[in-house]
């Protein structure tokens, strides 16, 4: 008797996913979820879930719940759910608009067409001692940033979503902002070991000796105001942008995974004028970002750790300068 009362006094253990297809099964239930769609209205054969699920979310606008929104996370028909099918041009449409949305949030049109901007007013890119201009660099990246994340967020907006629910996910923000903080100098150690690595296995690669931004920082006015660039371009709307593109790859081109192969490649494209192995290094530490957001959903680690790494590499420049 005794023993059984202590049975029963036991709490009951929370379900945790321990695999893949229990990962799978989560994450159909946050979308059933945010469908509104409880689990008496799906029809026992199709039912994918553990449980009753929780309290749903405000559901989704109308359309928002094309077949390239569930393609690899849920194996019940839209037909079960009481959803119309879903027919090939609108899933078309989806695919263009979300391939529409990559381009322009990519940062390439943004910056050429403030470049144009810029160039137009007056303002050279290089300054006389062949460095890139300081004014220039900074305007370009402060009105870049504010550019996109507006964009971003008016993107956001159109389809029904939101910034938070894009960056913060569910998990807590100390605890994510911890997380990044301690990935900081690792990821300062692991880029130092990669320009080492390949400066020895393919000195060839190293093609910009000196690295052309640190020739622009002469003053400690200078410095300061380009750490907040580090931090506002680098930690906010670079990650901004990665999470925001690497959604719609998991949504609708083909999942994050190859969104992040892909967007990786041209971030490290993107540092080609600081060399070669600048480039390859800067891309994996991209890929590493990106994995740590579609790993737990919240971008806040990536930010803390971005924008960290970004202040200690002007720190170390400036002392070794």
């Amino acid at each position: 008797m005794r023993r059984e009362a202590r049975f029963r006094q036991r709490p009951a253990r929370q379900w945790k996913p321990s695999s893949g297809v229990a990962r799978k099964t989560v994450l159909e239930h946050n979308i059933l979820c945010r469908l509104g769609i409880t689990a008496q209205d799906i029809p026992q054969r199709h039912r994918g879930i553990q449980g009753r699920p929780s309290a749903p979310a405000a559901p989704l606008r109308p359309g928002c719940y094309s077949r390239s929104v569930t393609q690899h996370v849920w194996a019940v028909p839209p037909v079960a759910l009481g959803l119309p099918p879903v027919s090939r041009a609108a899933w078309r449409r989806d695919v263009l608009r979300a391939i529409a949305e990559v381009v322009l949030c990519s940062g390439f049109p943004t910056q050429l067409a403030i470049a144009a901007v810029l160039s137009a007013a007056g303002l050279a890119a290089l300054a006389p001692n062949g460095f890139p201009s300081f004014t220039y660099v900074v305007i370009l990246s402060f009105v870049d940033a504010a550019v996109l994340v507006l964009l971003i967020v008016r993107l956001l907006h159109l389809r029904g979503e939101t910034v938070r629910g894009l960056l913060l996910g569910r998990l807590p923000i100390r605890r994510e902002t911890t997380i990044g903080l301690a990935l900081t100098p690792f990821f300062l150690v692991a880029a130092t070991g990669g320009i080492l690595l390949i400066g020895a296995l393919a000195p060839s690669l190293r093609n910009v000796p000196d690295n052309p931004f640190a020739g622009m920082l002469t003053t400690p006015a200078q410095v300061a105001i380009f750490a907040l660039v580090a931090v506002v371009a680098g930690g906010l709307r670079e990650e901004l942008q990665r999470a925001f593109i690497l959604r719609r790859f998991e949504q609708h081109l083909g999942g994050g995974w190859v969104g992040l192969v892909i967007f990786s490649t041209a971030f490290g494209l993107g540092h080609a004028l600081q060399g070669w192995d600048t480039a390859i290094v800067t891309g994996l530490l991209g890929a590493a970002w990106g994995a740590i957001y579609l790993r737990r959903r919240s971008a806040v680690a990536s930010m803390v750790s971005h924008a960290g790494f970004n202040l200690l590499q002007i720190a170390l420049a400036m002392a070794a300068a």
